[in-house]
């Protein structure tokens, strides 16, 4: 006897059934995507819109807001290191130099005044030619012999492309510098701290906060960190700004380069903001006039158990 064997029913769809069906797919999929995205960044988008002051929400979400900058990021004491015109035959010099000084770390500025690159830059040439950098500089060999000689380098990288006010200009700008900011990773540098930004809404918040995130990704390697001036803590604009940039920056800084004693003296500024500094061991960026002026800052930082500073400017 031969099994019975039932026809499986073909079953038609017509155009309209199948426009339902994609519609519906899309729609699951927006859906799956939306949670996916919403549990990684609903902690900080709680915090940017609501409607509870700043302090309050991050006393609320401290433990996160204290152990999501990188703990392997430790505390320096950096000097200014100025390579503009510098040669690579000059590098050996010095460090050495350095050395005798009893540095352990250097700040330097990957841009000169007018905004070219201070290394001899492929990106830099593609755009504007060999005059377009300083050609004689070779950036993985000073990164490889300061790490040789046991001297760290934190790399300074300021955008400008988000001061220009032309859309379609500052969009090219902001590529432009952003492929300078890889290019310096991919020489293997192994600290950029990025400045520049211009924090005006939430949308723009998530847009830097994006762009350091996606660096992470691409460069594990290295240690990226954010650095706002002392504005935006006068401003008591910072707390959703460094909370924000907790959960995907390595560490933050905190600029007091061009503050005015006619505004508000170091110390004062220091004190008032005392618990976002120690609270999330923000690097003071200062501006070096001279040692006793320098003794003064870290002798008035040290009274608060503040020990992270970086020289960014000489003036």
């Amino acid at each position: 006897m031969k099994a019975f064997k039932r026809k499986r029913r073909k079953i038609k769809i017509g155009k309209a059934g199948r426009n339902f069906i994609i519609m519906i797919c899309c729609l699951i999929c927006a859906f799956v995507l939306t949670v996916i995205i919403g549990n990684k960044l609903g902690k900080k988008a709680d915090i940017i819109n609501s409607d509870t002051s700043v302090d309050t929400a991050i006393e609320q979400n401290s433990e996160d807001a204290i152990h999501a900058f990188n703990p392997s990021v430790v505390s320096v004491n950096a000097r200014f290191f100025n390579i503009e015109n510098m040669t690579t035959n000059q590098i050996p010099t010095q460090i050495s130099l350095q050395i005798s000084k009893n540095v352990t770390t250097v700040s330097i500025n990957v841009l000169d005044g007018e905004g070219n690159p201070n290394y001899d830059s492929a990106v830099a040439k593609a755009f504007y030619g060999v005059e377009g950098c300083n050609a004689y500089l070779e950036l993985g060999t000073l990164i490889s012999q300061f790490n040789g000689r046991g001297i760290s380098v934190c790399f300074c990288f300021c955008f400008t492309a988000y001061s220009i006010e032309d859309k379609n200009t500052r969009q090219a700008k902001a590529a432009y510098e952003l492929a300078l900011l890889e290019e310096v990773a991919e020489k293997g540098a192994g600290e950029v701290l990025i400045s520049g930004f211009s924090v005006t809404d939430e949308d723009s918040l998530n847009q830097y906060v994006s762009m350091v995130n996606q660096l992470q990704i691409n460069y594990p390697e290295t240690f990226f960190g954010v650095s706002f001036d002392y504005t935006y803590y006068i401003n008591n604009t910072i707390a959703p700004i460094l909370y924000a940039f907790s959960a995907v920056a390595d560490f933050s800084a905190v600029d007091v380069t061009q503050l005015d004693d006619e505004i508000m003296t170091f110390e004062q500024f220091i004190e008032q903001n005392r618990y976002y500094i120690n609270r999330y061991n923000l690097r003071i960026l200062l501006t070096y006039k001279d040692e006793a002026t320098l003794s003064d800052y870290l002798a008035k930082m040290s009274e608060r158990e503040m020990h992270n500073w970086q020289i960014a400017l000489c003036e």
